[in-house]
């Protein structure tokens, strides 16, 4: 799972990979024909560095909106 912060070129990367540290709503929403906008507080998991994705958990999440491909 992926996270792309609007107004920004960074991409978050969320661990761990095979069962990712997200809350149950996001979890279900995200499949390969859909992707999800919402507010989320995210916790960093490693330092941010120029040039490499930054791991982060999904704390919480409001307002989603789900976005068919």
């Amino acid at each position: 799972m992926r996270i792309s912060p609007i107004g920004s070129r960074h991409i978050l990367g969320v661990l761990p990979a095979e069962n990712e540290d997200a809350p149950e709503s996001i979890k279900r929403a995200v499949t390969f024909d859909q992707s999800v906008m919402a507010d989320m507080e995210v916790c960093p998991l490693n330092l941010a560095k120029a040039g490499e994705m930054q791991m982060v958990c999904i704390r919480s999440a409001s307002n989603i909106a789900l976005k068919n491909h």
